[in-house]
């Protein structure tokens, strides 16, 4: 991720929800989040544009950061939109709650960790969190692989792809063997094919013929400018294949309004327990409800 950490809150995406002067007509990342360019923390947006010049994702020398932003659509009328918000402002609410349990009967809660915006800084915390989570959760499955980078591209797909409008935060809740990221707003059932993420071309074409509507274009298209991720529809299921690649089975589904997408081996899948998360008996593994 580009984006740096700064410690001081002037404000949270989510304020813009209380803001009846909003125009509702616009998706929610293209609103105006109430935030002034002036009170924004400039470096924060100063190193996301270094990085997506040096990627060449950006055709231009940075010399105006509130020009760029304008161009990019970040800034309009001089205020940030919510996808600024989210990038550059420490948010007053997690954006993702992270918790491991020694088993999936939540006896009890070995580590809890609550991420707080800007995204990238978000994002990182809950790597760190997967990282130090793998011994415990994957050790019996041999811990082949970097299953800390597939977590990591699971989180960032939720991030980018849920429904912002609704308040409340991407969960990643750990169990022995089984990991599971939840977020507000559903999968497209066009998207998913037996319970998978579609492959690339599938996804960019189900999206190009209008077949479902990709959630947050501006946040994922100001991503994909600041080298963050490629935006080519390719996450989950690269996610999926690595997955495979080590003996794990990643799927997908919709419980109550949240996507939740679910990582276990491969022989963790006839368990009692695990069959119990994924047909959604198990309330741990939710995403809170707005």
């Amino acid at each position: 991720m580009t984006v740096a950490h700064d410690d001081m809150t002037i404000g949270s995406a989510y304020d813009s929800l209380h803001d009846a002067s909003i125009s509702f007509e616009d998706p929610w990342d293209m609103r105006s989040s109430g935030i002034s360019f002036d009170d924004m923390p400039l470096e924060n947006a100063e190193r996301a544009l270094r990085a997506g010049i040096a990627a060449k994702r950006i055709p231009r020398r940075m010399e105006c950061v509130h020009d760029m932003l304008c161009q990019l659509g970040l800034v309009r009328g001089g205020f940030l939109t919510n996808a600024a918000a989210l990038l550059f402002c420490r948010s007053a609410a997690p954006l993702i709650v992270c918790r491991l349990y020694d088993g999936a009967s939540h006896g009890i809660l070995l580590d809890e960790q609550a991420c707080f915006g800007p995204l990238a800084s978000a994002h990182r915390a809950a790597c760190d969190f997967s990282r130090r989570m793998r011994p415990f959760v994957f050790a019996a499955n041999g811990d082949r692989g970097d299953m800390a980078a597939i977590c990591s591209e699971v989180v960032l797909n939720a991030l980018v792809h849920r429904d912002w409008s609704r308040f409340a935060p991407v969960s990643l809740v750990a169990y022995p063997e089984h990991v599971a990221v939840s977020n507000p707003g559903t999968i497209a059932n066009e998207a998913l094919e037996d319970g998978a993420p579609s492959l690339p071309d599938r996804y960019a074409s189900l999206a190009l013929d209008g077949s479902f509507r990709v959630r947050n274009a501006l946040l994922a298209q100001a991503l994909y400018r600041f080298d963050v991720f490629e935006g080519q529809g390719a996450g989950l299921a690269w996610a999926r294949a690595e997955c495979e690649a080590q003996g794990y089975a990643l799927s997908c589904r919709n419980a109550e309004g949240a996507a939740v997408v679910s990582i276990a081996p491969y022989r963790q899948r006839a368990s009692a327990a695990y069959r119990a998360c994924e047909q959604g008996r198990d309330p741990r593994i939710r995403s809170y409800r707005a």
